[in-house]
């Protein structure tokens, strides 16, 4: 397992809760749940871009810790995902509050497998 780091555009849903998408308008990275194809739930971290003059999609990082084939089979260029405020943990991963959807625009960095930190919740994390 590697963390690795995806180039996306992202649009949030109107109907997303405020405190949600507050972190992401503000420049706050967020820990999320992407899902990347069917059935599959993926914690990340999503770092804004520029977030002024606001945009329908927001330029942002996703980060993220997958193994080698993972990153190959869902997240290459012009890949669509979802993104999940929340994730319901039981024996797997569910994204629940909807905020939004991206596309993977490029693939930018692979990190060393030791730099990962494990998931721990939605809480923002300082930029």
């Amino acid at each position: 397992m590697r963390e690795y780091t995806f180039r996306a555009l992202i649009t949030f849903v109107p109907a997303a809760r405020e405190g949600a998408v507050r972190g992401y308008r503000d420049g706050t990275r967020i820990r999320c749940i992407v899902q990347p194809g069917r059935r599959k739930y993926l914690p990340a971290v999503i770092s804004p871009g520029q977030t002024a003059p606001p945009r329908q999609a927001v330029p942002s990082t996703l980060g993220i810790l997958l193994a080698d084939d993972e990153a190959a089979a869902f997240f290459t260029p012009g890949r669509n995902f979802f993104v999940w405020a929340d994730a319901l943990v039981g024996d797997t991963i569910q994204g629940e509050g909807l905020l939004g959807c991206g596309v993977i625009a490029e693939a930018t960095t692979q990190s060393r497998a030791d730099a990962c930190r494990p998931y721990t919740g939605t809480e923002a994390m300082p930029a």
